[in-house]
This record gives structure tokens, C-alpha cells and sequence, in this order.
């Protein structure tokens, strides 16, 4: 093995575990801040659609208005749908110590992130006792 694939092999390796890390630690945060959040009613103020350009689906980004004992906040959705209008009401967990931190993920796409988050670390924990395995029997 030369030094451009032992690079190669390190860089996938690493890529593999940081977006196992990344996408498991957001799921788990996204998931505590589901069940542990109070909910908030919210009204879509505001929609904005990024055409994707050839096969690349289009964005939607939607921002909402709601209140929190009385006092009235606006944030943007962290996830939202293609069927979202201005003027729908949606439900979003609030952060009691900072409400205007929102959540609107709900627990499929949480189950999507915490099992392509797994996933990716189970490959790469593979991936790296495999590079390590080979780095040892080319030292020898």
C-alpha cells in the first residue's frame, strides 16, 4: 500500500466516523429535545423555495410566529414539508430556558438520524480497525 492510499483509506475512515458522531449526537439532542421541550403552537408566516437545480430536490424554508407566555417569538423551522402554506398552524418544541430555540423534527426523521448516525459508526469503526490492521502488517 502506498502513502496516497493509506491517506485515502485514513480520510474515509475519519469521514465515516465524524458523520456517525455528527448525526448521532444531533439525533439524540433532536430526541431529548422532543420528549423533554414544551410545545408551542406556531403559525407559518413566511415560505421560501430554493429551486434545486437538475435532479436536486427543491428547499423549503419556513418560518413561523408563536408565543410563549405571552410574549411573541419568530424562528424557522428545522424541518418542514412541501405541503406547508402560509397561515398553517404546526407544533414546535421550545426550549424553556431560551423559547426562541425551536424544534419541529419529528420522531421519524429523529430514527432516520440516530440509524444512518449508527450506522456510519459501525462502518467506520471497521474501516478503522481494517487501516489499522493493514498500517501494522506493512510496518512488519
Amino acid at each position: 500500500m502506498n502513502k496516497r492510499e493509506k491517506l485515502i483509506k485514513i480520510a474515509i475512515t475519519s469521514i465515516l466516523l465524524f458523520g456517525g458522531i455528527i448525526f448521532t449526537v444531533t439525533g439524540i439532542i433532536k430526541f431529548n429535545a422532543v420528549n423533554r421541550f414544551p410545545t408551542a403552537v406556531a403559525v407559518i408566516t413566511n415560505i421560501e423555495i430554493e429551486e434545486g437545480i437538475g435532479d436536486e430536490a427543491d428547499t423549503y424554508r419556513c418560518f413561523v410566529k408563536y408565543a410563549v407566555d405571552g410574549t411573541s417569538y419568530e424562528g424557522e423551522l428545522d424541518s418542514s414539508k412541501s405541503s406547508y402554506k402560509v397561515g398553517d398552524s404546526v407544533t414546535v418544541h421550545y426550549n424553556p430556558e431560551k423559547p426562541e430555540e425551536i424544534t419541529s423534527v419529528g420522531y421519524f426523521v429523529i430514527a432516520i438520524m440516530l440509524g444512518f448516525g449508527v450506522l456510519l459508526l459501525v462502518v467506520g469503526i471497521f474501516a478503522a480497525k481494517e487501516t489499522v490492521k493493514s498500517l501494522k502488517a506493512k510496518a512488519e
